[in-house]
C-alpha cells in the first residue's frame, strides 16, 4: 500500500500509507457504486496517508494479492510422408483449465479505484500448427 504522494519529502514516490486500527483491511469498498466488471479486494477505509513529513506504517508485503493457478500443456503427432518428408501437427493449450487469474488491485491510497480488482490475465488460449520437415 503506497501514499500516492511524496508526503515524506525524500522525492521517492516511495511512501507507504497508514492502516487505521480497528478495521479490517480486506473486504467491501474498494468497488465502491461501479456496477462493472469489479472484485473488491482491500478495504479503502482502512488506510490514509502519512502525515506530511513522516512515512506510514505499513510494511511491504502487508496484504496478499490473488493466487495465480495456470496449466500449459501441447502435443505433438507426427505423420510421415515418405521416409524424407514428414509433417509435424502441434497444438498448445495455455490456461487449458480456464481459471480466471485476478491481476493486482489498486494499491495507491490517493488513487482512483483503490483496493479494486477490474482485470484479469489471459484465459484459454490455443493455437495449432502444422509444419512440413524434409
Amino acid at each position: 500500500m503506497t501514499s500516492s504522494a511524496d508526503l515524506s519529502g525524500t522525492g521517492l514516490l516511495k511512501d507507504r500509507a497508514v492502516l487505521v486500527a480497528g478495521i479490517n483491511p480486506r473486504g467491501p469498498g474498494g468497488c465502491g457504486a461501479s456496477s462493472g466488471s469489479c472484485i473488491n479486494w482491500i478495504n479503502p477505509a482502512a488506510f490514509t496517508t502519512p502525515a506530511k513529513g513522516t512515512f506510514g506504517n505499513v510494511q511491504k508485503g502487508f496484504l496478499e494479492g490473488p493466487g495465480y493457478a495456470d496449466w500449459d500443456t501441447g502435443l505433438q503427432k507426427y505423420f510421415d510422408i515418405t521416409e524424407r518428408y514428414r509433417f509435424q501437427f502441434r497444438a498448445e493449450y495455455f490456461n487449458i483449465l480456464n481459471h480466471t487469474n485476478l491481476l493486482a488491485p489498486v494499491t495507491g491510497v490517493s488513487s482512483a479505484g483503490f483496493g479494486s480488482i477490474k482485470s484479469a490475465s489471459d484465459p484459454r488460449i490455443a493455437q495449432l500448427a502444422l509444419k512440413f520437415l524434409f
